[in-house]
């Protein structure tokens, strides 16, 4: 498993609330990841095998095609689940 971390830092608080203010985890591998996210932002173009929303429900975010770099994707509730082909992508905590 490759996961950064990163927490925010002492930015203003109407900042780091624009995407998230419970900090990032950075994914570029191909293991399959769990977490509780409202968001993510792809960093290096990339492929996603399978993502998943709250309920286990299969994600409408399209696998198996690839992503461009800045692409940014908001959930319409959470996302749970996580799983790349390939590229790297900053998952938004929710908590």
């Amino acid at each position: 498993m490759t996961r950064l971390g990163f927490q925010p830092d002492d930015t203003s608080k109407s900042t780091r609330q624009a995407v998230s203010d419970k900090g990032t985890d950075i994914y570029l591998d191909t293991d399959a990841h769990t977490g509780v996210w409202k968001a993510f932002v792809v960093l290096v173009a990339a492929t996603i095998n399978a993502i998943t929303d709250n309920g286990g429900k299969v994600s409408t975010v399209p696998t198996a095609t690839e992503l461009p770099a800045g692409t940014f994707v908001s959930a319409n509730g959470v996302f749970t689940s996580i799983d790349l082909t390939s590229g790297m992508v900053a998952m938004y905590r929710t908590s």
